[in-house]
């Protein structure tokens, strides 16, 4: 990895630090954005790792939802899939955390942001709240 790596990725992680301060820049060699943001529906935390791979920003990042740790279909259910394209999720890592898609390869270039990619893993949680709350009082 370049220079050019790590100073793009220190200059994302402030900018995004700045607006939401509970998000920080970590890893030693390659670099990651993580954080707490809690839904404005239904007030649940989740945290969000925006893996930054070697190639970053040619290569479009990755999104994980850290915690919650399982995304449920409907209240206390069925676990949703490894891949789902209902809920717009790629596939989980080796840790387990699902990755939610944001970017395709074919959409993402390097005058991109983190911020931007941070913007939709906080719409898709939103989405995921209202969808559950909605299908709960559905079962009523």
């Amino acid at each position: 990895m370049n220079g050019y790596y790590y100073q793009r990725a220190s200059i994302e992680a402030s900018v995004i630090h700045r607006i939401f301060p509970e998000f920080e820049l970590g890893g030693a060699s390659e670099k990651y954005i993580i954080g707490w943001r809690q839904t404005t529906i239904g007030k649940q935390p989740f945290r969000f790792m925006i893996f930054l791979p070697s190639g970053y920003p040619d290569i479009v990042p990755n999104l994980y939802v850290i915690n919650p740790k399982k995304l449920y279909q409907r209240q206390s259910c069925e676990e949703i899939p490894a891949h789902s394209h209902d809920f717009h999720m790629l596939s989980k890592n080796s840790y387990g955390f699902a990755e939610i898609c944001h970017y395709t390869k074919e959409n993402w270039h390097a005058a991109r942001s983190c911020l931007g990619v941070l913007h939709k893993g906080m719409l898709w949680s939103e989405a995921y709240v209202k969808r559950q709350l909605f299908l709960k009082s559905d079962d009523n």
